[in-house]
C-alpha cells in the first residue's frame, strides 16, 4: 500500500471516528434525558424542542462557513476547532442551571459540530 493510500485510509478512520463521536454524543442521549430536563427546568416539551432545533440550526449555519474557512486554511485546524468548540461546550452543559444559557450552550454546540464534521479533507492538499 501506498503511502498516500495510507495516509487517505488514516484521514477516513479519524473523520469516522469524529462522526461517531461528536453525532454520537449529541443525539444518542437526547431521549433518556428529557423527562429529567423537563421536571429540572419546569418547561414545556415544545421548549425542550427548541434546543435540537437550534442546535441543527447551528450545525447548518457552520456548514457553509466551514468550508469557506477551509479554502482559506488548512482543514485540520477548521475540524480540530470544531471538535474542541463541541467538547468544550459538552462541559459548559453538563455545569448549567438556566433554561436560556442551555439553549444557547445547544446552539453553539451546532456550531462546533458543523465545524468538526462539515469540513471536506484532501481540499487543502498534502
Amino acid at each position: 500500500m501506498a503511502s498516500e493510500e495510507r495516509r487517505g485510509w488514516w484521514m477516513v478512520a479519524c473523520l469516522f471516528l469524529s462522526l461517531v463521536l461528536i453525532y454520537r454524543a449529541r443525539a444518542g442521549y437526547a431521549g433518556s434525558l428529557l423527562h429529567p430536563l423537563l421536571k429540572e427546568f419546569g418547561v414545556q416539551r415544545a421548549q425542550l424542542s427548541l434546543m435540537s432545533s437550534l442546535m441543527f440550526a447551528g450545525f447548518g449555519l457552520a456548514a457553509p462557513f466551514s468550508g469557506w474557512l477551509v479554502e482559506r486554511i488548512e482543514t485540520r485546524i477548521v475540524m480540530t476547532s470544531g471538535a474542541l468548540l463541541a467538547g468544550l461546550t459538552f462541559i459548559a452543559l453538563s455545569r448549567l442551571h438556566s433554561f436560556t444559557a442551555l439553549v444557547a450552550a445547544y446552539c453553539i454546540l451546532g456550531f462546533g459540530g458543523g465545524g468538526a464534521s462539515d469540513a471536506q479533507p484532501g481540499r487543502d492538499g498534502p
